[in-house]
């Protein structure tokens, strides 16, 4: 039997109340949170980012404010700017 991440991922109906999807999204918030919360392109920030995105290049830079329930699917190459 599939996950509920699983079923998610495949585009399947899921339950999003799920714990294990609730704890993603808690942990991807709270970096998310933190991100905004910190000005420029400082190691903490960098971190986050790191954290909760599939990958990230060098010389991103994310204008706050910035959102996300799951980043594992956003994958970000060099020098990109997002506003």
């Amino acid at each position: 039997m599939l996950s509920e991440k699983q079923k998610m991922l495949a585009g399947a109906e899921y339950i999003a109340s799920d714990p294990s999807l609730i704890a993603e999204r808690s942990l991807t918030h709270a970096n998310c949170h933190a991100c905004n919360s910190t000005p420029g392109c400082a190691p903490q920030k960098l971190e986050a980012l790191a954290q909760m995105l599939g990958a990230c290049g060098p010389d991103c830079y994310i204008e706050p404010p910035f959102f996300l329930d799951y980043g594992y699917n956003l994958h970000l190459g060099k020098n990109v700017y997002l506003n």
